[in-house]
């Protein structure tokens, strides 16, 4: 089974939109991928900013990146002078985030496999729920 079966596997939406592999895998995760930081496993008891909740409760993630700059927005457009990410959730527990390219496609660290890039909504589903907050950081 090649990478790219095995991915569309664990998330059905990647059938029906564009994705491609961007990266091998690597010892950091989305958290970080999403600020950019390719250096550091973000995660309590790993590494977390003192001044942020610890915790797995998406108000801890959301808190995290208003903390890093983000702020709230209402839509996934791509618009000029920003960067957007989008928080996915289950159950009220943070599972994923993935990070808008320039382009207007998004991008997203898998856990510790890869990078891929792919169209907003196609990690939603089973394994990471679905995008319950999106929000901007001014570049």
């Amino acid at each position: 089974m090649t990478s790219e079966d095995r991915l569309k596997r664990i998330f059905p939406r990647l059938h029906s939109g564009y994705f491609k592999i961007t990266s091998e895998p690597d010892n950091y995760n989305c958290v970080a991928w999403a600020v950019q930081d390719v250096k550091k496993w973000w995660q309590p008891l790993f590494y977390w900013p003192k001044e942020v909740p610890e915790g797995y409760s998406i108000d801890n993630y959301i808190a995290l990146y208003e903390y890093l700059g983000f702020e709230r927005c209402d839509n996934s457009s791509l618009e000029e002078g920003y960067e957007k990410i989008s928080l996915y959730a289950k159950n009220g527990f943070f599972k994923h985030v993935s990070r808008q390219l320039k382009d207007g496609y998004w991008t997203s660290k898998l856990g510790e496999k890869e990078d891929i890039k792919h169209s907003y909504d196609s990690l939603t589903g089973d394994m990471y729920g679905g995008i319950v907050v999106l929000m901007k950081k001014r570049i």
